[in-house]
């Protein structure tokens, strides 16, 4: 009797080896410390942990209707978050509890999650730059709005889209994806 080959062996097996195989050819590729390996293998295989990007955007346009929010200032949060547990958090809070527990989570999480906050009268419009967006890093990125009509009033947006358009509302507010066919 022959031992089995690779494709007979199950699934978890030939994982394992694959993941063993893949470390050793990295560790004589140069990695320095057996963190490093465990790292970039799990980053081949899918399980390394998500890193914070610097989303693609050339810019955010923020732009409040004449009725926006019945004709009252609507206050407005870009929320990046670089820690998949607070993001997880955020993903389901309604805008109405994120601004009445702002102060106390930007304040307790300054490495994991910071905002870019303005409040809007209507009729404005406000664009947010390269330049203002430079630097800024995260895991997601949230977009809150202050109306007091009932609903969640947030909205996550992509990382790798072009531009955004935010445009507020009387009772809510709307994110738009701008591609670069449609700035022409």
């Amino acid at each position: 009797m022959h031992p089995p080959s690779f494709l007979e062996l199950p699934v978890a097996s030939r994982c394992g080896r694959l993941a063993a195989t893949l470390a050793c050819a990295l560790a004589l590729t140069g990695c320095s410390t057996l963190g490093d390996v465990a790292g970039k293998v799990g980053s081949l295989v899918g399980l390394g942990t998500p890193r914070a990007v610097e989303p693609e955007w050339r810019s955010v346009a923020v732009v409040a209707a004449t009725d926006a929010n019945g004709n009252s200032p609507v206050a407005l949060d870009l929320v990046f978050v670089r820690d998949a547990t607070l993001a997880t958090a955020l993903a389901t809070l309604p805008a109405e509890r994120w601004f009445a527990g702002r102060a106390d989570t930007l304040r307790s999480n300054p490495e994991a999650v910071s905002a870019i906050s303005m409040e809007l009268v209507p009729g404005q419009t406000v664009r947010l730059g390269e330049k203002d967006l430079e630097g800024k890093r995260a895991l997601a990125v949230f977009v809150f709005a202050g109306y007091p009509a009932p609903g969640e009033h947030r909205q996550r947006l992509l990382l790798d889209a072009h531009a955004y358009l935010l445009q507020l509302g009387a009772r809510d507010f709307k994110a738009t994806v701008v591609r670069p066919g449609d700035l022409k």
